[in-house]
């Protein structure tokens, strides 16, 4: 019988022949090869098995002969993956083919899924933890007077000062 890689054909002969790029033959004696499913590739023949796309690519095709990199702000985590997975709110990639997302540092946020970056949060809002999807108001008695990637907390009303309300740019001086 013919090797894994090869099929027999019984038309013409008996002789083996290769199984062709973007397919497969994984058992000895077979009489036809099979198509490499998606996520997997066959870019040289006579293949006993294909081969997966690795992370950062994908290949959504069967008998595929290459895999395809994920754009930005998708990704894939994994090998064989069939598709790219978005990059979720809170989390962004700004190159193409990445295996994973980043997650939006201290002082940034993200809302939308497949970013290509994060947000610096506004006057008002911070964000104190890595991944956050939007900035929050500031508590009261907390301020934050601009727009930067610092805003990762809140600043203290200075003394004489206070603040009454949430997301407050400027505190109120004490009569």
């Amino acid at each position: 019988g013919c090797m894994e890689g090869t099929f027999e054909n019984r038309l013409e002969s008996t002789e083996c022949l290769d199984c062709e790029i973007g397919q497969y033959a994984d058992q000895q004696g077979v009489e036809a090869c099979l198509d490499c499913l998606p996520g997997t590739f066959a870019d040289v023949v006579k293949l006993a098995i294909c081969k997966d796309c690795p992370k950062g690519y994908y290949i959504g095709d069967n008998q595929a002969l290459k895999c395809k990199g994920c754009s930005r702000g998708r990704f894939t985590d994994a090998n064989g993956m069939p598709k790219c997975l978005d990059c979720q709110a809170g989390f962004y990639s700004k190159a193409s083919k990445f295996g994973n997302c980043t997650a939006c540092p201290k002082g940034r946020a993200q809302i939308q899924i497949m970013s290509i970056a994060c947000n610096d949060c506004g006057i008002g809002k911070y964000s104190p933890v890595m991944g956050m999807p939007e900035c929050i108001d500031c508590d009261p008695g907390y301020y934050s007077n601009e727009q930067t990637s610092e805003n990762f907390k809140c600043k203290d009303c200075p003394a004489g000062f206070f603040g009454l309300s949430k997301s407050m740019t400027a505190c109120i001086q004490c009569l």
